[in-house]
């Protein structure tokens, strides 16, 4: 992220002021140059290219983390009572289908943000 841009950001976060102006629909680039921040439209996309990219592997790591644990809970029931194999199985299952949840969001959100 350009500094500029950064810093920009961050004195929105301390100024209420700014926050309305932006809020009121004053264009984000304009705002910056009134206020002394040099950025193009062009780094702002770059931005929130990034801060997607990293939401979304945050989000692929949480369905995965939670297949993990379905997986494991799954495996537990299977294994070490008997009588919940049924139950194990259907941990198993709803552990695959949250990580092919995780998969189609990231895959559809990818390209999305392609078409732009």
């Amino acid at each position: 992220m350009k500094e500029s841009l950064a810093t920009f950001r961050k004195a929105v976060n301390e100024s209420a002021d700014l926050q309305e102006k932006l809020k009121g629909g004053t264009d984000l680039v304009e705002l910056g140059k009134e206020n002394g921040h040099d950025f193009s439209q062009e780094d702002v996309t770059a931005a929130f290219e990034e801060l997607f990219s990293r939401a979304l592997w945050w989000l692929f790591d949480f369905f995965w983390w939670l297949f993990d644990f379905f997986w494991w809970l799954g495996g537990l029931l299977v294994d070490f009572f008997v009588l919940s194999r049924s139950l194990g199985v259907a941990f198993w299952w709803l552990g695959g289908l949250l990580v092919a949840a995780a998969v189609a969001v990231a895959v559809r959100k990818f390209f999305l943000s392609k078409k732009k």
